[in-house]
């Protein structure tokens, strides 16, 4: 008997299992914000994910427009959006590296920022989780 595309009560377990793992497992998305969160903040993480699903909605518009079928038969196209893409992503990389000491500076900022307690009773700043002045004038 062919069980192809029905379900088979013996591998329900199996198949739960290996659901839940999938759903868990966070994915390259969630990484990169999360990494992006710890390294910049709450504000730039917020962005990210606006980025991500800006995206992931131009991605599904050139898919319900057909763009897709048209990619697959065209192998002039294909190539180029290959090497455009390519070529963005070896911008980005290049000007990354050229940004990295003002990147390495936002970041250290970012972290002293924090927003872990914005609590302002008990004598504490805005943005500071301590009992510290505030050196950066940015609490006054």
């Amino acid at each position: 008997m062919n069980f192809l595309g029905l379900v088979v009560p013996s591998r329900i377990g199996e198949y739960l299992i290996a659901a839940v793992v999938i759903i868990l497992a966070p994915g390259p998305s969630v990484l990169f914000v999360i990494a992006r969160a710890i390294a910049w903040g709450r504000r730039v993480a917020v962005l990210t994910v606006l980025g991500n699903s800006s995206g992931a909605l131009v991605l599904s518009i050139i898919v319900a427009l057909g763009f897709g079928p048209l990619l697959s038969r065209s192998e002039l196209l294909y190539a180029a959006v290959q090497w455009g893409g390519g070529l963005y992503l070896l911008f980005l990389g290049i000007d990354a590296w050229r940004k990295r000491t003002a990147h390495a500076a936002d970041m250290s900022v970012s972290q002293r920022h924090s927003t872990l307690s914005v609590s302002t009773r008990y004598g504490r700043n805005r943005h500071h989780d301590s009992w510290h002045s505030c050196h950066c004038n940015c609490c006054s």
